[in-house]
């Protein structure tokens, strides 16, 4: 399984002029790894915040289709900066 949360952004050194975020995943079959969506949480002219999250599952495949046993959610933050610095973190 993996997942990719990708923020880009534009910035002039006075500050954040755009930002945008996607997600990407991908698990071989019977895990699975759902995209629950990443979204800017806060804006200012100095930083952009935001919030992504996924959710993922490991089964055990049935005559009936894929049986989790176990299943996670896990969230990811990004902050972007008007420096063009950034940082980005899992918090479970």
């Amino acid at each position: 399984m993996w997942a990719k949360e990708r923020v880009t952004f534009g910035y002039d050194g006075r500050r954040v002029v755009w930002s945008s975020g996607y997600q990407s995943s991908g698990a071989i079959f019977p895990n699975n790894v759902t995209r629950n969506g990443t979204e800017r949480m806060y804006s200012s002219r100095s930083v952009h915040k935001w919030r992504g999250s996924y959710t993922v599952g490991a089964g055990v495949p049935t005559p009936w289709g894929n049986a989790n046993v176990y299943s996670a959610t896990s969230t990811v933050r990004s902050n972007v900066y008007a420096n063009g610095a950034w940082n980005m973190w899992w918090l479970d």
